[in-house]
């Protein structure tokens, strides 16, 4: 029953940000409404030392950070870097990357307001390390690869994407597919998500490929599918209906052209969280696609603003009486009405990883 529509898958105001102007599609994703950081998942420590690894032994001198939204990782790779270029099509995301950076990095940074295809900004072979996190998914390609290679040193300049894919909740199987139902079926909010971005990201990025010209070397892959844990799947008789497969070749070609390389599929996550639920609630309201439902339904107006409740309440209510979260939470002590959303739930999201490296040919 709770497999019913899951689908397969394999500024001026700113005069330090410089601009141009920014693609529809991006600039959408970044509107105000969904700049709340607060409940994403962070990137750990793993991921940041894994990219150094790759990346060297090329100098560490110049690093540019495509689709920069709130600058999560400026910092974190800011060592031993002497100069960083953030870029982003948004002016919001710009001025709220600007406003969280480190005073130590101020100096050292430049905010550019453009799409990731327009970086005209930079001189050839100027860039060590080209990151993009949870962007990467937006760029247009051949264009983005084309720019790329213009600016990346050579040879050995690295180039590292990576995006995280729907959550899972390890330990209640139910819920977890009645959230993943709201988010494919057109009847709730699949049908509101953006393409093909959706597609990319939630295809771990594998529709992302170096072109094959001589240019590009190195491909490699991880990608990861989280899962229930034993416990829960044997409780519930349920399985997650995702996993990561090796590339077919139909896959191959609606991928198109280009270096697949070499793929690890990991055993262990990188991204995963404790949230209440109350706080799961707030995350899954800042998707876009839900920010465009609403927008397309104004009469919902959800309970905690008075109304008689929107898709999310619908949603959660769902989840909520399928995991039995109110009786839990009562065991707990949590008594009072409204108590179960205070019910904390370990989360984790699915990954996809793609560096590969600058050759020496033009």
């Amino acid at each position: 029953m709770y497999l019913e529509h899951l689908p397969a898958r394999a500024s001026p105001e700113h005069p330090s940000i410089h601009t141009t102007p920014p693609p529809p599609a991006m600039a959408a994703f970044a509107k105000p409404s969904y700049t709340s950081a607060a409940f994403r998942p962070t990137y750990p420590p793993s991921l940041y030392i894994r990219l150094h690894l790759y990346h060297s032994p090329i100098p560490s001198t110049t690093h540019l950070d495509l689709g920069t939204g709130p600058g999560t990782v400026l910092s974190p790779l800011s060592p031993p870097f002497k100069r960083t270029y953030a870029v982003d099509p948004s002016p919001t995301m710009l001025a709220l990357a600007r406003s969280l950076l480190p005073p130590r990095l101020q100096n050292s940074t430049t905010f550019h307001l453009s799409p990731a295809e327009d970086l005209s900004f930079l001189p050839p072979s100027s860039i060590s390390l080209v990151t993009a996190a949870q962007a990467a998914h937006w760029f247009r390609t051949p264009d983005i690869w084309n720019e790329l290679a213009r600016v990346c040193l050579r040879p050995g300049g690295t180039v590292a994407f990576w995006g995280y894919t729907d959550l899972v909740l390890p330990d209640c199987p139910r819920a977890s597919i009645i959230l993943a139902n709201y988010s494919c079926a057109a009847k709730h909010w699949g049908s509101y998500w953006a393409q093909p971005g959706r597609s990319r990201v939630q295809g771990h990025l594998r529709a992302l490929r170096p072109p094959n010209d001589g240019r590009w070397e190195r491909i490699e892959r991880w990608e990861y599918e989280p899962s229930f844990s034993p416990a829960a799947a044997a409780r519930s008789g349920l399985t997650w209906p995702w996993r990561i497969l090796p590339e077919t070749p139909q896959e191959a070609r609606a991928h198109g052209p280009g270096i697949f390389g070499k793929s690890v599929f990991e055993g262990e996550g990188m991204l995963k969280k404790e949230m209440k639920v109350w706080e799961l609630e707030e995350y899954v309201r800042a998707w876009p696609a839900v920010h465009d439902w609403k927008q397309k339904n104004p009469d919902r107006i959800r309970l905690k603003e008075g109304g008689k409740g929107d898709i999310v309440d619908d949603c959660f209510a769902e989840m909520r009486e399928a995991e039995g979260w109110v009786a839990k939470a009562r065991k707990m002590g949590l008594k009072k009405e409204g108590g179960w959303k205070e019910f904390v739930v370990e989360v984790e999201w699915g990954h996809g990883m793609l560096f590969c490296k600058r050759t020496e040919k033009e």
